[in-house]
């Protein structure tokens, strides 16, 4: 089994091991990602180098940043600052790898894209599918295997569920990256639950955003997505909508190609839904105005009761 992107149409990444992407729809704009080597270190930030000349100019102009980080220690970020000096048009910034924010130079601290408009321009072309290479790219610097080449948690050590309630993604299979989006200083983890019972086709997915620190602030609601197409906005309270509708266009703007994604994804829970869910003794009696029992929020009549009507 594989991470949740592997086998979406998307911009595939050239020599990704070696940290070179290519940026979608062009043939001459080109990234150099170094991630943190340390294997100890918890940062999940990496180094961007950029340039519209191709990637021959981004190899030759970006050597010594490449050499000075196969010495493993810091000074690759300081070697990246000082080529820029050089080569000014050569553009260099900090990424956080879940946040998908660009940081000031040796600092947590977001940088201001307003006053960096050609690290924008970059930052514009970097979406989910590429964050989450990046995030493989990360394991490998490290020396750790990728996630997505693991096998799925086996169903018996998901802890915890019950017939009728959905699973989030992370509960079965490893991520490379959080999803994360940061909305008034807040940080929000995007949490995606599904159906695990094969014989389910709601085509459902819930989208919630969590807060990644829950006692500072509490979660604005989740997003039903129909894998046909359909949304629906589902707030917390009233007052929460607005903080609702701005997580769900960042999450749009980030996988603009999200119901492949979904659809994807919903497959492979469903695959080892059929171990998971796998009869064992006759399947409690569901009355036709009961909750479905894949925890869908709907009556049984008309989710997946509506299947054999």
């Amino acid at each position: 089994m594989t991470s949740g992107t592997a086998n979406l149409d998307c911009h595939t990444p050239e020599h990704a091991d070696e940290g070179f992407f290519r940026l979608a729809g062009t043939s001459t704009s080109w990234i150099w990602v170094h991630t943190c080597p340390t294997p100890r270190c918890p940062c999940r930030t990496a180094l961007v180098l950029a340039t519209h000349d191709g990637r021959e100019i981004l190899e030759a102009r970006g050597t010594p940043v490449r050499q000075a980080w196969m010495s493993k220690g810091e000074r690759y970020r300081d070697v990246a600052h000082n080529v820029t000096k050089t080569w000014p048009d050569l553009v260099v910034f900090d990424l956080d790898i879940d946040t998908a924010q660009a940081l000031q130079p040796h600092s947590n601290s977001p940088l201001d894209l307003t006053r960096h408009p050609e690290v924008a321009a970059v930052m514009a072309q970097i979406d989910g599918e590429l964050l989450d290479a990046i995030g493989r790219l990360w394991y490998l610097g490290k020396g750790l295997p990728d996630p997505g080449e693991a096998t799925c948690v086996p169903p018996s050590k998901i802890r915890g569920w019950k017939h009728g309630e959905q699973l989030t993604w992370d509960e079965v299979y490893t991520d490379v990256r959080q999803d994360l989006y940061v909305l008034d200083d807040y940080a929000y983890e995007a949490l995606d639950f599904y159906c695990p019972i094969p014989s389910c086709d709601c085509a459902e997915v819930n989208l919630h955003f969590e807060p990644l620190h829950p006692d500072d602030t509490h979660s604005p609601g989740h997003v039903n997505i129909h894998l046909a197409g359909h949304i629906q906005l589902e707030p917390q309270a009233d007052r929460d909508r607005t903080h609702l509708e701005q997580l769900w266009a960042a999450f749009c703007q980030r996988h603009p190609r999200y119901l492949k994604r979904l659809a994807y994804r919903d497959t492979l829970i469903k695959t080892i839904g059929r171990r998971l869910v796998a009869p064992t003794k006759a399947e409690p009696k569901v009355g036709r105005n009961d909750p479905c029992l894949c925890g869908s929020g709907k009556k049984y009549k008309k989710c997946c009761g509506g299947v054999t009507q």
